[in-house]
Formats: C-alpha cells, structure tokens, sequence
C-alpha cells in the first residue's frame, strides 16, 4: 500500500507546487494588467484635455476671426458713409491748412496705436 501512497503524495505536491506557482505568476500579471490599465486612463486624461484645450482655442480663434470680419465689414460702411457725405458735398473740394492736416494725421496715428495696444492685450489674457 505504501507504494501506492508513495507517488500519489509525490503527485499531489507536485500539483500543489504547480498550481501555487500558476497562483503567483497569475498574481504578477493581474498586478501588470493594472498598472498598463491605469497608464492607459491617465493617457486617455491626457488626450481629453489636450482635446478640450484645442476646441477652445479653436473657438477663440473663429470668435477673433468672426470680429475682424464684422470691423472690417463696419469700417466700410463709414467709409460709404463718408464718401457719400462728401461727395456731393460743396465743402469737400476746399483745401485744409497743412497745420489742419497734420494734426489730424497726428490724431489718427494716435488711435491706430490705442487700438493696436488694446487689441494686443486682449490677447494677452
């Protein structure tokens, strides 16, 4: 009977040996999976923000876009507006002063700058 007892012992620690090592190898990679799991939400994160930063940007930018259109389009119609004023007007052919003419130059050259400093500092923002 021994010889009977004998290697099933032998088998059954062998199993037991096996399978507590198919346990722990088992165990090493779950504790892997987690890890490339969590490096792959933080990715995921990563790519999100990176997205959501980029729509508002892109949102920035047609908003800017829709604004330059719509002062462009409001500096035409007072330019229209001016020009049809004075077309038929009898005071648009008198000659100015050069001292007038400066001076305007000189007013004009004054909001051009204050317009491009507030522009520039908007987007600073």
């Amino acid at each position: 009977m021994k010889w009977i007892t004998s290697p099933i012992t032998g088998w059954l620690a062998a199993f037991l040996f096996f399978s507590l090592w198919i346990l722990s190898a088992l165990a090493h990679e779950k504790e892997l999976s987690d890890q490339k799991d969590q490096k792959i939400i933080e990715s995921n994160l990563i790519i999100f923000n990176v997205y959501r930063t980029l729509s508002i940007f892109d949102r920035i930018s047609q908003s800017n876009i829709k604004a330059r259109q719509l002062e462009d389009s409001e500096h035409v119609k007072v330019k229209t507006v001016i020009k049809t004023v004075l077309k038929d007007n009898e005071c648009a052919n008198t000659d100015f002063s050069d001292e007038l003419t400066n001076e305007l130059r000189k007013y004009e050259r004054d909001l051009r700058v204050r317009a491009a400093s507030t522009d520039t500092s908007s987007l600073n923002r």
